[in-house]
């Protein structure tokens, strides 16, 4: 069925799954895609429902993304292979408590599929936890790096030509540092920041409530 809502500007859409369609997605300027807890589809699935939807959102000026405690899942890709939104302008993405069963790698083979060449707002939310927790590379945690960074075979080297303002917040499930048997603490979790992905960057903000967390 098509929606017969002519005027309406914003679409905000928690814990459920449908599709976006036209005449709808043509007029909205603001979207906003939230879900947590383990029992919502994977993310794979649910970029699958709005990735065709979010290419015909031409109007669309503001994007909100979260998932929290949920499952990234990188077995099922994608069947699209990318979308380009150059109306987007301010971007906020949230990705806490989000568990990768099938590798490393899960989130960025699923944000890499976005190309935003004239956003100029990013607000990052994400956690960073012990090596158990959450999404790690050789013990670095590469949740900021997956939003930012280009996979090797994408077509755009920069996936935010026009960024100017990046907003990150970090929150911390890690205890204070204890010492190793060698009298040593133990070194905290490391943050990739892929700096050279972001190269018209002006304003960078980094707030959290500890410090038990290095960037690199």
């Amino acid at each position: 069925n098509v929606w017969n809502l002519p005027s309406l500007r914003s679409l905000s859409i928690e814990n459920a799954v449908f599709p976006v369609t036209t005449p709808l997605s043509e007029q909205l300027r603001s979207f906003k895609m939230l879900y947590s807890g383990q029992e919502q589809p994977e993310s794979s699935d649910i970029i699958n429902v709005y990735q065709a939807g979010m290419a015909t959102m031409t109007s669309l000026s503001t994007f909100h993304l979260s998932f929290v405690g949920c499952s990234c899942n990188s077995s099922k890709p994608s069947s699209i292979p990318f979308v380009e939104m150059p109306s987007v302008e301010f971007i906020d993405v949230t990705v806490l408590g989000c568990i990768p069963p099938y590798g490393t790698h899960s989130l960025w083979k699923e944000f890499r599929k976005f190309f935003f060449p004239n956003a100029i707002e990013l607000a990052v939310t994400l956690d960073i936890g012990d090596k158990n927790r959450f999404v790690l590379w050789e013990n670095h945690n590469i949740a900021l790096y997956s939003l930012l960074a280009q996979s090797p075979d994408d077509e755009y080297l920069d996936r935010y030509p026009s960024l100017e303002l990046l907003v990150v917040k970090v929150r911390s499930s890690v205890p204070r540092p204890s010492l190793q048997d060698d009298g040593e603490p133990d070194q905290p979790p490391t943050l990739l920041f892929p700096c050279c992905c972001v190269p018209s960057l002006k304003h960078l903000k980094i707030r959290s409530a500890d410090a038990h967390w290095k960037l690199l």
